[in-house]
C-alpha cells in the first residue's frame, strides 16, 4: 500500500512567472503551485476509488506509469469522496484532493497541455482561451488556476487579447471581498472593454483610493483608466499622482508602474504622453527623478540629460536605490556636455 503525501509537499514544483509576466497582475512572489501546475508537473497521474474512508484503489491511469490498476493507496486524512486525484513525480507520491465527474473535464483539459507558461506570445494567447471559461469556477482550485494562467500572462498579451470575461462577471468578482486578492487582474480586464458605465465607475474608484493615499491594486487601476481613456489618463494621472506632494511614495510607484507598462507595452500612441509626463516628473520630482531614468534611457529620450547631471553633480538627496539608474542614463546619455 503506497501512503501518500500531502498536498504542500508537492510544492517542490517550482513556481516561475514568465519573464514577461504582467507585473501588476502576478506581483504576489513566490507561492505554492496552482492545481493546474500540480498536474502539469506530474510525471503520472491517476484516480483512485474508495474503497472506505481511509484506503483507496487506482481506478484509471490518466498519465503515467508509476501506479498500475487496482493498487491500494491510503490519504493522510480522511476523505469526503468517492473519488481521489494522485500525482506521482519522482518517488513522490501526492494527493491532490478529491475528483468529481465535473472536475475531470478540466483535469483532462490541462493533461492535454505541455507547459502552465508558454515562451512565446502565440502559445500564452491559445492558453488564455483555454483557461477563460475556467475563471470564477466554484471549485477554488479550478477558479485560482484559471487565475493564476491569466496573472501570469505577459501584459502585451493580455492587452490584445480577443476573448475577455464578460464585464459583468468582472464587476460580480470585483466586488466578492473573497476574491480580493484577485483584483488587480480583474481590474485590469475590466479596462479594456469600458463603456461609459465602466469608465464613470473606475474614475470613482481611483478618487475613492487617492482621497485615501491607498495604493491598493492602484497600479491595477490607473492602468485601466489608461486603457479606458488614454491620453486624457496620462494627464489626469500626472496631475492627481506625479505632481501631487501629498502622494506617498507607494502611490508614486504605483502610478509610474501603470504608465512605464503602457508606455513600453500598450498601444503606440501612448509612449510619446507617458514619455513627456516621465520628463516632466524629472523636473519637478528631483528627489524622485531617478524612478524613471531607466524608462527614458530604453526610449532614447535624452532631454533629461542636464537636469539629472545637476542633481548628480550638486550633491542633492535623491531616492538612494535610483542613484544608480541616473549615474547609467548619463552614461549612455550622448550629450558629451551633459557629462560634465
Amino acid at each position: 500500500m503506497i501512503r501518500l503525501r500531502p498536498a504542500a509537499l508537492f510544492a517542490a514544483v517550482t513556481l516561475t512567472a514568465a519573464v514577461q509576466a504582467c507585473p501588476i497582475c502576478q506581483g504576489l512572489g513566490q507561492q505554492k503551485p496552482c492545481f493546474a501546475e500540480q498536474i502539469i508537473a506530474a510525471d503520472s497521474l491517476v484516480i483512485a476509488r474508495a474503497t472506505n474512508r481511509r484506503t483507496f484503489k487506482v481506478e484509471k491511469i490518466l498519465r503515467g506509469d508509476d501506479a498500475a490498476l487496482g493498487l491500494p493507496v491510503e490519504p493522510p486524512k480522511a476523505i469526503f469522496g468517492t473519488r481521489i486525484l494522485v500525482a506521482y513525480r519522482g518517488k513522490e507520491e501526492t494527493l491532490l484532493e478529491s475528483v468529481s465527474p465535473d472536475l475531470q473535464g478540466f483535469v483532462e483539459t490541462v493533461l492535454s497541455l505541455k507547459t502552465f507558461e508558454p515562451s512565446v506570445n502565440s502559445g500564452w494567447s491559445k492558453q488564455l482561451n483555454v483557461f477563460l471559461p475556467y475563471l470564477g469556477n466554484r471549485d477554488l482550485r479550478v477558479a485560482r488556476s484559471a487565475w493564476t494562467a491569466w496573472a501570469h500572462a505577459p501584459y502585451e498579451v493580455v492587452r490584445v487579447q480577443t476573448l475577455l470575461p464578460d464585464p459583468d462577471l468582472l464587476q460580480k468578482w470585483l466586488a466578492d471581498p473573497d476574491r480580493a486578492s484577485e483584483a488587480a487582474l480583474y481590474w485590469r480586464l475590466l479596462g479594456l472593454q469600458a463603456d461609459d458605465a465602466i469608465r464613470s465607475q473606475l474614475r470613482e474608484k481611483v478618487m475613492v483610493n487617492w482621497n485615501t493615499n491607498d495604493a491598493r491594486d492602484l497600479a491595477a487601476l490607473l492602468d485601466a483608466e489608461l486603457s479606458a481613456n488614454g491620453k486624457n489618463a496620462v494627464k489626469f494621472i500626472r496631475e492627481r499622482y506625479l505632481d501631487d506632494r501629498t502622494r506617498t511614495l507607494a502611490e508614486i510607484q504605483s502610478a509610474l508602474l501603470a504608465l512605464r507598462l503602457q508606455g513600453m507595452k500598450g498601444d503606440p500612441s501612448m509612449r510619446k504622453p507617458v514619455a513627456l509626463a516621465f520628463e516632466n516628473f524629472v523636473i519637478n520630482r528631483r528627489p524622485l527623478a531617478g524612478l524613471v531614468a531607466s524608462d527614458l534611457a530604453t526610449w532614447d529620450r535624452w532631454n533629461s540629460g542636464r537636469t539629472y547631471s545637476e542633481i548628480i553633480n550638486s550633491g542633492e538627496p535623491v531616492l538612494p536605490k535610483s542613484r544608480p539608474a541616473i549615474l547609467n542614463y548619463l552614461k549612455q546619455c550622448p550629450e558629451i556636455d551633459v557629462k560634465k
